[in-house]
């Protein structure tokens, strides 16, 4: 086939460049800037094709922006990504040595823009997490990716607020033994997996009682000016309901139906019967009366002294009352 005015090569070079636009990857994902006060966290969720997420941390230029720390887990939640930085005096700057991960900046002459901007890359298949962690102040959380993945946003202990591209209807997944929501302040309509009203807002506080978990609901909030807060569960809110399925209110479920929040209680789980069993002493042996360590008591009598007035009298009760049986839900537990 050719077309009409183009010639034989041109032809084939238009009919490659068709084939390569009809494959070519969906198009770039922009989401926020995020209202980043005092944190905001968003989770994005991995294909398994490589893709590199560009993090970019706004303030405005009233003043400074606060301290902020920005770190980035991989799908295991692993560290992958740890930035600390704040701006102080010039005498402190000056006096402090650099250190990786820490920026210290001089806080004069301050006009607003970007605080920052790093690369994270999605590589695994799985849920990938950007948290930023700041004060009060005019801060905003944006990232970039190459084509559309799907994501999901928390505001964790501080407020959900309406931002530029965020849908006036999302989705969360009420996770495993969840018993109520909290709502503080705010205003949205609230329905379940069937779509029942469980609750219409228009100024908290609200609890919300579930009846089913493992399901979704979902949020339909104002047009704008809206600002809630919410408690009990993680309120994770989604665009989508299959990227609320896939974080899963990033929970962790383990094998006796126990819910954690992140993978590192998973995995400490799974070593500590063995750990139990195994590595922990008897109590007793652990248990030394200070009159058989004179030597060592006296040879540094101030940090003793602080020792004695701070948590060493407590170490013989947490001792003895630490559940060291491997077969127990509490096992390790003090």
């Amino acid at each position: 086939m050719t077309v009409p005015g183009l010639s034989r090569a041109n032809s084939l070079n238009a009919a490659l460049l068709m084939i390569m636009l009809s494959t070519a990857p969906a198009g770039a994902l922009s989401i926020g800037p995020i209202p980043a006060s005092p944190v905001a966290t968003l989770y994005l969720v991995g294909d398994g094709e490589p893709a590199t997420a560009t993090v970019t941390v706004v303030a405005g230029p009233d003043a400074p922006p606060p301290r902020l720390l920005l770190r980035a887990f991989d799908a295991e939640e692993r560290l992958s990504l740890w930035r600390y930085v704040e701006h102080t005096t010039p005498e402190v700057v000056a006096g402090v040595e650099s250190a990786d991960g820490i920026d210290l900046r001089s806080r004069e002459g301050w006009q607003g823009g970007e605080v920052l901007s790093v690369n994270v890359p999605i590589r695994a298949e799985g849920v990938h997490q950007m948290r930023l962690v700041a004060g009060t102040g005019d801060l905003s959380l944006s990232i970039d990716l190459p084509r559309d993945l799907q994501w999901g946003w928390s505001a964790q202990n501080g407020s959900f607020t309406p931002w530029e591209g965020l849908p006036s209807t999302l989705n969360a997944w009420v996770p495993p033994n969840a018993e109520q929501l909290r709502i503080y302040a705010g205003a949205a309509r609230i329905l379940g997996d069937r779509g029942a009203v469980l609750a219409s807002i228009e100024d908290g506080p609200t609890t919300v009682a579930v009846d089913r978990t493992e399901v979704l609901w979902r949020f339909e909030m104002p047009d704008d000016d809206w600002s809630f807060s919410a408690a009990d569960f993680p309120l994770i809110l989604c665009p989508t309901a299959e990227a609320a399925r896939a974080i899963r209110a990033s929970v962790e479920v383990l094998p006796d139906g126990t819910v954690v929040a992140h993978k590192f209680q998973r995995r400490i789980a799974e070593m500590l019967p063995e750990i139990l069993a195994d590595y922990v002493g008897d109590t007793e042996e652990l248990i030394v009366p200070l009159s058989e360590r004179r030597e060592a008591w006296l040879a540094d009598p101030l940090r003793s002294l602080v020792l004695m007035n701070a948590y060493l009298p407590a170490v013989e009760d947490h001792l003895r009352s630490q559940n060291l049986d491997p077969e127990s839900h509490w096992g390790g537990s003090l």
